[in-house]
């Protein structure tokens, strides 16, 4: 049974024809409505910034129902001279930052990446430093930027972050849970 059609839904970025397309040509290339090609689907759908990832059911008789599970952001980046944007947890560049978002913040020395494409490698190190950041102090972590090697940064109402190179950056993130843990009333 051959796929005539897949609907789409969950999705409204900007690049969301760009996203139908490319999955109705995925959904098209090696599968059927008996076995669909969702693996193949799935790893096309999640390189859009805005995607974290699908699911895929059948819409008898002749087509597939696609629902967006969408990428939330979690920082913003900021650079010299450019409009801040906001980025998914694989570091995409999902757009310019909507109002009143708050969330934790990396700055660039150089120029942000276009819409879709990926932070520069060590900003995406210091993203999975903010997965580990306990989700309330999140938003706290302010300004963090690399300059020759050393990652510093600063809590907002509170302290500088001087976090050193960008080895061990999960255990680095544990200890600043942990200080915090130790200094915030129960």
């Amino acid at each position: 049974l051959t796929i005539n059609h897949v609907n789409l839904a969950g999705y409204t970025g900007p690049d969301a024809p760009q996203l139908k397309s490319a999955i109705t040509t995925a959904a098209s290339q090696g599968g059927s409505l008996i076995s669909p090609p969702v693996d193949n689907m799935t790893e096309v759908a999640e390189r859009f910034p805005g995607v974290q990832t699908i699911h895929v059911s059948r819409d008898w008789p002749l087509g597939l129902n696609v629902k967006v599970v969408p990428a939330n952001p979690v920082a913003i980046v900021r650079a010299s001279g450019q409009a801040a944007v906001v980025v998914s947890a694989r570091g995409l560049v999902m757009g310019r930052v909507p109002r009143h978002m708050v969330r934790a913040s990396i700055v660039l020395t150089d120029p942000i990446p276009g819409f879709g494409k990926p932070l520069p490698a060590w900003a995406i190190d210091v993203l999975g430093f903010l997965r580990v950041i306990h989700p309330g102090t999140r938003p706290r972590v302010q300004n963090l930027t690399l300059t020759q090697g050393q990652l510093t940064g600063r809590l907002s109402k509170g302290p500088a972050l001087i976090l050193g190179t960008l080895d061990q950056l999960a255990e680095k993130a544990e200890a600043v849970n942990a200080e915090l843990a130790a200094i915030s009333p129960a």
